[in-house]
C-alpha cells in the first residue's frame, strides 16, 4: 500500500474526496490487459486488491516486474504524456480504482494547489521506484561479480584433475596404438581408478557435495 499511502498523504481531505467521486472500481480477471505498450493510457489506476505483471515487447512474454495492492499504474505516461513503455496484465483476479485521465487533466488545470500536491506525490513515488531499481541493479552486479570469482576459483581447483585425467587417456590411446587396439590390463585398471578418483574429486569441489550455487556449478560444468 506504500504508493497509495504516499499519494493520499500529500493530498487533503477534499482532494481525496474528489478522487473517490470521479473514479470507479474496476474488477479484472487474470490475464486481462490493463495497459498496452505503445498506446497512451487514458486512465490512472490504483491497485486495491490482487496482483498485476509488467512485460516489455523487447524481452518477450516474460514478466519483468509485479505490482500489488496500493501501487499505481500508468503514472509515468500520465506525467510525460508519452505512450506506455510496457504492457500491464492482471496476474490474478484484481480490483482496481480507475481515475479517468480527462477528468484529472481538467482538475489539475483548474486547481493549482491540487496540482502541486498531486505532482509532488507522484515525484516521490517515481523517486522511490528509481532508488529501488538502482539498488536491485547494484545487487545484481555484485552477485555476478561474486559468481565470476567463485567460478574462477572453482575452475582453478579442478583444472589440474581434468588435465591429469586427459593425460591418462592419452597414454591409454598410445598404448592401444602400439598393441593393436588393446590397452594393457594394468594401464586400463590405472585409468579406471584415476577416473573414479577424478569424479569423486570433482563432486567434492564443484558438484552437489561442494556447497557451490547451482549457477556456479553449471558455469564450471560448461
Amino acid at each position: 500500500m506504500q504508493e497509495a499511502l504516499c499519494l493520499l498523504s500529500e493530498l487533503d481531505e477534499e482532494d481525496v474526496a474528489w478522487i473517490m467521486e470521479q473514479s470507479r472500481e474496476q474488477q479484472v480477471i487474470a490475464n486481462t490487459l490493463i495497459i498496452q505498450e505503445g498506446e497512451r493510457p487514458e486512465t490512472l489506476f490504483i491497485i486495491l486488491e490482487g496482483l498485476v505483471g509488467i512485460e516489455m515487447d523487447a524481452i518477450g512474454s516474460q514478466m519483468i516486474a509485479f505490482r500489488g495492492a496500493g501501487e499505481l499504474l500508468g503514472e509515468i505516461s500520465f506525467l510525460d504524456g508519452e505512450t506506455a513503455s510496457a504492457t500491464v496484465k492482471a496476474v490474478e483476479n484484481s480490483l482496481l480504482l480507475a481515475i479517468p485521465r480527462s477528468l484529472l487533466d481538467v482538475k489539475l488545470a483548474e486547481d493549482p494547489s491540487f496540482a502541486a500536491r498531486f505532482y509532488r506525490s507522484c515525484a516521490r513515488i517515481v523517486a522511490r521506484r528509481l532508488r529501488d531499481r538502482v539498488g536491485q541493479v547494484g545487487q545484481q552486479v555484485q552477485e555476478k561479480s561474486q559468481q565470476a570469482s567463485a567460478v574462477t576459483t572453482a575452475w582453478g581447483r579442478v583444472s589440474g584433475a581434468i588435465e591429469s585425467m586427459k593425460e591418462q587417456l592419452r597414454k591409454a590411446d598410445q598404448a592401444a596404438i602400439r598393441n593393436q587396439g588393446e590397452v594393457p590390463e594394468e594401464l586400463a585398471a590405472e585409468v579406471v581408478e584415476g577416473f573414479a578418483q577424478a569424479m569423486a574429486f570433482l563432486n567434492t569441489e564443484v558438484g552437489e557435495a561442494s556447497g557451490l550455487s547451482a549457477s556456479v556449478q553449471q558455469e564450471v560444468g560448461q
